[in-house]
């Protein structure tokens, strides 16, 4: 039926940290001997040069028409993997998923035939997924970086995710021994690294060292609605891959939030 079809084009998405778990709650920076594409020699400093600071934090152009915080919510360094959040909630966990996910209705889905019966209580464009309320894009209230860092940050749409794909150069590399990419600006030089953070799962496992998993604050409005969009960066043994993807929305990810402000 159509949900089961969904349910396993979304394991793609779902499975893909379980078969790179490392085993625990807790957060290795290692990669766990997995393999990696080979970089380049660390430059043992992190990717920062002429940045602007709002409001406490710093930023840079990339040419993108907005400006792109150097660091994760939640880290002081831009190597440092920073806090991890499920799509809408605006605290960290202890554990993610469904039946403690802000906007489901509790519900814990253990099969593809379940999923008829978790609900969404607010982003949600069709009744059949819940609560319709035409939301397609967090509000403030349930933007993490707009409430940690203050009303001049925010998260990143989906098409200015897009945007910096299109737009600057992608180098997978290290920094201070932890993966993940330099991203710099075709237009402008400037770079930030964005570290191979992973994502939690509900039985606590990580592929951090692996993977870049971060939100952008847009729903994925193509079908259901348990799902929100995210860059991620997918490790196959070669060269890997980029992409936006649609991710369950109770996953615990992090965030490189953007400002529209272009001076302090």
């Amino acid at each position: 039926m159509y949900m089961k079809r969904l349910f396993s084009l979304a394991a793609t998405i779902g499975t893909l940290f379980l078969l790179v778990a490392c085993g625990g709650g807790e957060i290795n920076p290692d990669n766990g001997g997995g393999e990696t594409p080979d970089p380049k020699p660390d430059p043992d400093k992190p990717y920062v040069d002429g940045s602007t600071t709002i409001g406490g934090h710093e930023a840079l152009d990339l040419g993108t028409g907005i400006l792109w915080a150097t660091t994760n919510l939640g880290a002081t360094q831009p190597q440092d993997y920073g806090k991890y959040f499920s799509w809408g909630e605006v605290e960290p966990k202890s554990e993610y998923r469904w039946g403690n996910y802000k906007w489901s209705d509790g519900f814990e889905p253990k099969t593809a035939q379940e999923y008829e019966e978790l609900k969404m209580t607010k982003y949600c464009l069709y009744k059949i997924y819940g609560t319709k309320d035409d939301r397609k894009v967090l509000e403030k209230e349930d933007d993490a970086a707009y409430l940690t860092w203050g009303p001049n940050w925010r998260m990143p749409t989906r098409q200015e995710v897009q945007d910096l794909l299109d737009k600057c150069e992608w180098e997978w590399n290290r920094v201070e021994g932890l993966y993940g990419y330099k991203i710099s600006s075709k237009k402008t030089g400037k770079s930030i690294f964005l570290p191979a953070a992973g994502m939690i799962a509900s039985n606590g496992s990580n592929n951090s060292g692996m993977m870049c998993n971060y939100w952008t604050s847009s729903l994925h409005d193509q079908n259901e609605q348990y799902y929100a969009y995210s860059f991620v960066y997918l490790d196959n043994g070669k060269e890997g891959t980029e992409y936006i993807s649609q991710t369950y929305r109770y996953l615990g990810m992090t965030i490189r939030a953007v400002s529209d402000k272009k001076e302090d």
